[in-house]
């Protein structure tokens, strides 16, 4: 990350996820169904077909083969063969969804407004909704094992679970506004939104507080969120 260049997708459409299952191949969602793929760490970039023309706000690939996509209208779509199909499944709900996960086991969980959550037991198969006890819109989700995690979303809103997404309980935020993201691994967790917030954990979610970042950070708002190696995080957000 100490140098970054451009490369060119070869597409002039908005581009909204990400997704890398190693250091080579990738993919990328987009505006009206786009999915792009990479195999050599994104030097170039191939259009995939999507059998959707819903706009595609996220992504996530547990491996090379595995991955879900979601987005508005409450669309769902996933793949077993690393993108060379992809299959809706999508439960019917007029909802827009931005956030999803993936564990090995094949726990996945997908968030969206109204406080809207879908979790499925078999990589992206079949999808249940669990009542969440909100109506904030949910942004980021992010469970540290197949038991437990959190999401975050409007208003400072941070739900928790204890028990795969199964039930969900309110933690009082030391914030109110917006969370756009969270990442939870192992004992670590961050959480990052408007007005340049980020929130920090050292007991992977169970407890946050607001982290004193440098005063005009108040000024953007932060979405892009990973935990590197060494349990750091790499941020990034408006202006640059």
């Amino acid at each position: 990350g100490k140098q970054w260049e451009k490369q060119d997708s070869g597409v002039f459409d908005p581009l909204y996820g990400v997704r890398f299952a190693n250091e080579n191949e990738g993919w990328i969602s987009g505006k009206s169904g786009l999915i792009l793929h990479t195999v050599d760490g994104g030097a170039k970039w191939e259009r995939q077909v999507s059998g959707t023309t819903h706009h595609l706000f996220n992504l996530y690939f547990m491996d090379n083969q595995r991955g879900v996509a979601i987005g508005d209208y409450g669309t769902i779509i996933v793949t077993n063969d690393g993108g060379k199909t992809w299959v809706d499944k999508s439960p019917g709900e007029d909802v827009f969804l931005y956030t999803t996960q993936m564990q090995p086991s094949g726990k996945a969980w997908v968030a969206g407004e109204r406080g809207t959550v879908f979790i499925s037991e078999d990589f992206g198969a079949t999808w249940q909704k669990k009542e969440t006890g909100t109506e904030a819109s949910l942004l980021g989700v992010s469970f540290a094992n197949d038991s437990w995690g959190c999401a975050v979303g409007m208003d400072g809103t941070i739900l928790q679970s204890a028990d795969g997404g199964a039930t969900w309980q309110p933690y009082e935020s030391p914030v109110q506004t917006a969370l756009y993201n969270v990442a939870i691994n192992g004992q670590i967790g961050w959480a990052v939104g408007d007005e340049g917030v980020i929130l920090s954990s050292t007991d992977g979610g169970k407890n946050w507080s607001l982290v004193n970042a440098p005063e005009e950070l108040t000024l953007y708002w932060l979405m892009g969120l990973s935990i590197a190696p060494g349990n750091q995080a790499i941020i990034g957000g408006s202006n640059g």
